[in-house]
């Protein structure tokens, strides 16, 4: 099984985007700010069973979640 990837706050589907198999290939290498790994309990408890595989956690530099009102 694949791990949760989440992408800027976005769980991502592993069967990929827009035809792509690998959701990481969407993403420019330049772009990632952080890049972090849950394993074990703390992944399931924060995003619940689909998370059981561990979660991979992509922060890119150009995310709307740094944006403030």
């Amino acid at each position: 099984q694949d791990p949760l990837i989440v992408i800027d706050g976005f769980p991502v589907d592993n069967t990929g985007i827009g035809g792509s198999s690998n959701p990481l290939s969407s993403i420019n290498p330049n772009d990632i700010e952080t890049f972090t790994v849950l394993k074990d309990a703390a992944a399931t408890a924060i995003y619940g069973l689909r998370a059981s595989n561990g979660v991979i956690i992509i922060t890119t530099t150009v995310s709307y979640t740094h944006l403030t009102l």
